[in-house]
């Protein structure tokens, strides 16, 4: 599979590359290093042949997977006929994996409702929603294909999973070869961009003198990290320093041990307010709106909490934000309703809400394990049980005392 690669690296400085694609037992296809040194350039390819969404696409008035989606539908079918009109995607199409069991296109509503999160299924279905509207819409030309809808979903799923995000508003984009490397929070290399100096900088003042020779096109590049990467070694990147809703929804799989993960306990200061007025058992005058400006004006004076939404309860031990929003919302309870919670005794607060959260869950911690241990590993519905047990894992730390006090999470 050595062959693709060089295929992908057809416009970069020629050479034998210190890398090769290998499916690895167990772990699926992946890159491997034939022994690089540090910071070796692993993988170049020019801008102009990187796969990405532009506004200019045929179907502007889809989303962006929707546009990206039919463009690699259009791709395959010419070269699937034999007349591509970009030669260079060819390789690179044929080198797509024919699955990625993305569970917001794949995964039945039934095993979508094994992950017990509210949001996750929200959003998963809402994504699908939208994919099927893109079907709709685009179903003629799709028939032309020969294409159906679960030619749409692979097209999507596929890209997806390999798509980053450049720049603001965000571009969307996947760079054949270098979407071969797999993730880790503990990566060997990395990605970066490299633009040509005379193309963003100088080119008009140099105009005014002479003629400027043409600027090379921008390129993005794999590089080995620090400590170069041994013969033998997976070539590993990061996708993010994602939680695992992300790598649920977009990739498919969870990676063990994120340091990034959270679990929601508020959504925003009105539902914290009304969930310690229920816990407290009062009713007070003041209405919730005004206090949730009371508490804004509190962080305000403080100076440290910019957005009291999304507050969390991570891993690794209480996010500060989320003990910042707690103690300023107690201390305006305390105040203006008489409840007798004072801002020291967030840890009791916190413990309460994880426990209450644990208790609402539709299943345990075991009977998840247990229903793991009868499904097939890497079906949507495992994806599904094994992000529920993360969750349970952290609302069961942070509600019994498996988190510090002390260990508060600026991030």
């Amino acid at each position: 599979m050595r062959a693709t690669l060089h295929k992908a690296q057809r416009h970069a400085e020629p050479g034998e590359l210190g890398i090769e694609i290998q499916e690895r037992a167990g772990q699926g296809r992946g890159i491997v290093s034939l022994g690089n040194e540090p910071n070796e350039l692993l993988l170049s390819l020019p801008y102009d042949t990187v796969f990405m969404d532009t506004e200019t696409d045929d179907g502007s008035h889809l989303p962006w997977n929707g546009r990206m989606a039919m463009r690699l539908l259009r791709q395959k079918h010419a070269c699937e006929g034999g007349d591509a009109s970009d030669a260079c995607m060819r390789p690179w199409i044929a080198s797509l994996p024919q699955h990625v069991n993305l569970p917001m296109f794949y995964a039945s509503v039934a095993d979508l409702e094994a992950c017990e999160d509210a949001d996750l299924i929200r959003e998963a279905l809402s994504i699908r929603e939208s994919a099927e509207a893109v079907y709709e819409s685009e179903r003629e030309e799709l028939a032309e294909m020969g294409y159906e809808w679960p030619d749409l979903q692979w097209a999507l799923s596929v890209l997806h999973s390999r798509c980053f995000t450049m720049g603001s508003p965000a571009l969307h984009l996947t760079v054949p070869g270098i979407d071969m490397a797999n993730h880790t929070f503990t990566p060997n290399a990395t990605v970066r961009i490299r633009h040509s100096p005379g193309a963003v900088q100088g080119r008009d003042a140099l105009e005014e003198i002479c003629d400027p020779p043409e600027p090379e096109p921008s390129r993005l590049e794999l590089l080995a990290l620090d400590a170069g990467i041994r013969a033998g070694e997976e070539v590993t990147i990061s996708y993010g320093s994602w939680s695992s809703e992300v790598f649920f929804l977009f990739f498919g799989f969870l990676p063990p041990d994120n340091p990034w993960d959270s679990v929601l306990l508020f959504r925003e200061l009105s539902e914290m307010i009304a969930y310690h007025d229920d816990l407290e058992g009062v009713a007070p005058g003041v209405s919730v709106a005004s206090r949730v400006t009371m508490v804004e004006d509190e962080l305000s004076l403080q100076g440290t909490v910019s957005d009291a939404t999304r507050l969390v309860v991570l891993p690794s031990g209480y996010y500060m934000g989320t003990v910042e929003a707690i103690q300023a919302m107690l201390a305006v309870q305390h105040r203006v309703v008489g409840t007798s919670m004072q801002p020291a005794q967030y840890g009791d607060f916190l413990a309460r809400r994880c426990k209450d959260l644990l208790d609402s869950s539709p299943s345990t911690y075991e009977q998840a394990a247990e229903a793991l241990q009868n499904t097939v590993d890497g079906s949507a519905l495992a994806i599904s049980l094994r992000y529920a047990m993360r969750r349970k894992d952290i609302l069961h730390r942070g509600a019994f005392g498996g988190i510090a006090a002390s260990k508060l999470t600026r991030c």
